[in-house]
């Protein structure tokens, strides 16, 4: 079991290879498509970590509908400082994505939750990223498997100012 100490843990750095990223909102700037791209972690990192650090029988998510919106918690078991048995509840909710709605609403709850306890949450200190975006069947589309480091320096997008 994890002792209360070594929750700091759960704040590691994300692994540039378990970073992915996904267009967040498009828009016209002198005649070329722009996006703004956002990064992010799939869920299974999320469960790996929980795994990893805290072991299999020491973390637990629960989810419930709440004025509608679906929430998850996770809740962690941990050794204290004074040898008693310590419990930590993190808790947020989700939204549904493009892609099979619910099961992308419980996953994103998830991730959330899990942000506040710590896993994931550098990634929003990242700096911003654009994308020039490539127009196919008339929708806008970033280019394929989209990564900063791919186009560092390429392009006065890429990097948002």
């Amino acid at each position: 079991m994890i002792k209360e100490k070594d929750l700091s843990k759960l704040s590691a750095e994300t692994p540039e290879n378990e970073r992915k990223y996904r267009v967040g909102n498009t828009f016209d700037y002198k005649g070329k498509k722009l996006a703004n791209m956002l990064c992010y972690v799939d869920a299974r990192y999320v469960q790996d970590k929980l795994d990893e650090i805290l072991g299999v029988g020491n973390w637990a998510s629960d989810f419930m509908e709440i004025k509608g919106s679906l929430f998850c918690r996770i809740t962690i078991t941990f050794l204290r400082g004074d040898g008693e048995i310590g419990i930590i509840s993190k808790m947020d909710c989700g939204t549904e994505s493009n892609v099979e709605k619910q099961k992308g609403e419980a996953s994103d709850a998830f991730k959330r939750a899990a942000v506040q306890l710590g896993i994931g949450r550098d990634l929003y200190n990242l700096p911003k990223y654009r994308a020039e975006m490539t127009i196919f069947n008339g929708k806008p589309y970033p280019p394929k498997n989209w990564r900063p480091e791919q186009t560092k320096g390429a392009s006065k997008w890429t990097k948002q100012m």
